[in-house]
């Protein structure tokens, strides 16, 4: 649904409705986009390096759910907590095999970055190799309904939902948890946080877990809407760093803000593309502009911003 907004003028809808429909349709991409990119943010914060292989575990989640749901017969919603936890527990597992060997033996920023592009490539093709090129399709199905003139479903009441109720928890996380308060230590001062008795390695495992495992969820969530398929990842890579960058590395609020602000502008931006009889496959290209306008006009992002304006306040 979220993937190319239809021409909502020959539906007969006045002005109005037709607004507010895509804005509601860019609030739906917006928690999807939120839900893959949050969880590298964090792997961003504590590894210095963007990991582009993060993308993958979106469909890798899909994948397991759709295994799970479909093929063993166990339901959508116990097939999705079977995927979160599996793909949690490959994310976490590739970090041991592959970014901690790496570390511990001296790689660059470069090199890091340079294994994650590699790591996504073979994770892709293992999946064409395993489910072959062709789409599937959960058998699930979501009621649609109204509110008012906006029309929506249970599965986009649910994509809203999950990306809310994960940024709360997430802020409530980092907050008032031991574990939370230790990346936080750790993102911001590593070597004054190990002193101080973090264990950092287990720190990192549990943060490339649960990015895994939020990827899963935001992954499944997307393939119910539209189709299961190896590329699933590679669609949400630039949007993911997009948002990644504009809310700001490490923050939650500032992502979450930033995953609304990408995906309405994307939203209206295939509208606009709908109308002007263009194809919607430029839509990425919002994405992108977005992101290199974040880099040149606000590098810090949207979370500093937000941050500096609670600090005058008080």
């Amino acid at each position: 649904m979220f993937l190319s907004s239809p021409d909502l003028s020959v539906l007969g809808l006045a002005l109005e409705t037709q607004l507010l429909q895509t804005f509601i349709n860019g609030l739906v991409t917006g928690s999807i986009y939120f839900l893959a990119a949050v969880g590298l943010t964090f792997q961003y914060q504590l590894m210095k390096f963007p990991n582009l292989s993060h993308a993958e575990f979106f469909a890798i989640g899909a994948f397991v759910t759709y295994f799970f749901a479909d093929v063993v017969g166990l339901g959508f919603w116990a097939g999705l907590g079977l995927s979160m936890v599996i793909t949690g527990g490959i994310a976490s597992g590739l970090y041991l095999t592959v970014f901690r060997m790496l570390i511990r033996r001296g790689a660059s920023i470069l090199h890091l970055i340079i294994a994650s592009a590699g790591l996504g490539i073979m994770l892709r093709y293992l999946m064409w190799e395993i489910a072959g090129r062709k789409s599937y399709f959960f058998t699930q199905s979501f009621t649609p309904f109204d509110v008012g003139p906006v029309r929506l479903t249970t599965l986009w009441l649910s994509m809203m939902l999950a990306a809310a109720a994960t940024a709360a928890a997430l802020i409530l996380f980092l907050r008032l948890t031991k574990l939370g308060k230790a990346l936080r230590g750790l993102a911001s001062n590593p070597v004054l946080a190990r002193l101080s008795g973090i264990r950092s390695g287990t720190v990192i495992v549990l943060v490339w877990m649960l990015s895994g495992m939020l990827a899963s969820l935001g992954g499944t969530l997307r393939a119910a809407d539209t189709r299961v398929i190896p590329e699933l990842g590679a669609d949400v890579l630039i949007p993911m760093f997009a948002v990644s960058i504009l809310g700001g590395i490490g923050s939650v609020s500032g992502a979450f803000t930033a995953s609304y602000v990408l995906g309405v502008a994307e939203s209206f931006g295939v509208v606009a593309l709908v109308q002007l009889g263009l194809s919607t496959e430029y839509k990425s290209l919002i994405a992108f502009a977005i992101l290199v306008a974040t880099i040149i006009v606000l590098p810090t992002g949207l979370g500093a911003t937000l941050s500096k304006e609670r600090v005058r306040r008080d």
